[in-house]
């Protein structure tokens, strides 16, 4: 069974309400931010320069495409991040993360 993950459901939702240019408009400024750092970073640290010029214009990539995910489905920024105490009924519960292939 091949597993989904989180942010491809996310890309298709938007693509499904017609704005998956959102995604390339989140990106194009972290691409940007992550040529800069790539330039004054590299020459300083090396290879520890990329990796890090690298998570940070990931994180803020992902930061402003979520921005843009909570614009399209109507709900602030502060709700998406909000944990309720449902969202770990899987630790009293780890049965229900096992899908048993039983056969029909």
């Amino acid at each position: 069974m091949k597993r989904r993950k989180p942010g491809n459901d996310i890309l298709r939702m938007l693509a499904g309400k017609w704005k998956p240019v959102y995604a390339v408009y989140a990106f194009i400024p972290a691409l940007i931010l992550n040529v800069i750092l790539n330039y004054l970073w590299i020459p300083v640290y090396g290879a520890t320069g990329a990796a890090w010029a690298t998570n940070i214009s990931y994180t803020f990539g992902t930061a402003i495409f979520l921005l843009f995910y909570t614009r399209v489905i109507r709900i602030s920024p502060a709700e998406l991040i909000h944990f309720r105490l449902q969202d770990f009924s899987f630790i009293r519960h780890p049965q229900k993360l096992i899908k048993w292939n039983q056969p029909n």
